[in-house]
This record gives C-alpha cells, structure tokens and sequence, in this order.
C-alpha cells in the first residue's frame, strides 16, 4: 500500500512538472529592423515645373542599448499657380467689405485687417492698385467688393 502511494505521489510531481514546462512562455528576443527606404517621388509627365526637393534632415533617437538614425519625410515644395485677379487697372482702389468676417479663416481675418477694412459690413478702404494689395484682395476676394476710383 505504501509504495503503491509512494508511486501515485510520484507520477503526480512528474505530471505537474510537464504542465509547468507547456504553461511557460516562449522567450522573446528583441530584433533591430532596418528602416526602410523612403519611396521617391516620380516626376509627372505634365509641363508643370518640377518641384525642388530639400534634403532629409537626419535625427539620432537614443536607445537603451543602441541608436539609430530616423530620417523625416520629406514633401516637394510645389509652388501655386497664379491666379488671375480680375481687379481693374486705375491708380486706386475701393475695396468694400460686404460679407461678415464670422467662420472666416485666421489668415482672411488678418488680411482684411491689414487691408484696413474693420469688422463692420460696409466698411471701406482706399488703397493703391499695386502686386501686394491685388494679392490680399484675392485671399479674401468672396468677402469685398472692389471698384477702381
């Protein structure tokens, strides 16, 4: 009877080991992966000048235990195309403010502010027919109503 109990106490420590051995986990090894290669871009067939592109500036992020180099994306600079402002060609402008400024944009906002037209509706400004004031009328174009004096 004893070695009998002996023997079932036995198969029952063996057993509890083999469950302990499948229940462990799996030791995982950290791995470096290289970055990968930034995609280039490719020129479009178009006769649209090319973009120029500005190198990568490359930043060191230390590691525990290594660093490695990230480089940022880098977006070609595009230049907009002209717009065509249809402003008449006098010596002076009139520009009238004839929308709110309200749910505009800040740079609109600013703009109509540098063009010296106040928050009310209606407001005038009288300014010279140059490069400078024809673009900020452009930037905020559906909100004046222009008039050459």
């Amino acid at each position: 009877k004893v070695k009998a109990e002996l023997e079932k106490k036995t198969r029952e420590a063996e057993a509890a080991k083999v469950k302990e051995e499948k229940q462990e986990q799996p030791v995982v090894e950290k791995v470096e992966v290289a970055p990968k290669p930034e995609p280039k871009a490719e020129p479009k067939p178009e006769s649209k000048p090319e973009p120029k592109a500005v190198a990568p500036k490359a930043q060191v992020k230390p590691k525990t235990g290594s660093t490695s180099v990230v480089k940022k994306a880098v977006k070609p600079v595009v230049k907009k195309q002209e717009k065509i402002v249809s402003v008449p060609s006098g010596d002076n402008l009139k520009i009238t403010l004839v929308k709110s400024l309200i749910g505009t944009l800040p740079n609109q906002r600013k703009t109509a502010k540098a063009l010296g037209l106040t928050r009310k509706i209606s407001s005038y400004s009288i300014r010279p027919n140059n490069a400078v004031t024809q673009g900020m009328i452009d930037v905020v174009r559906h909100l004046v109503r222009v008039e050459e004096i």
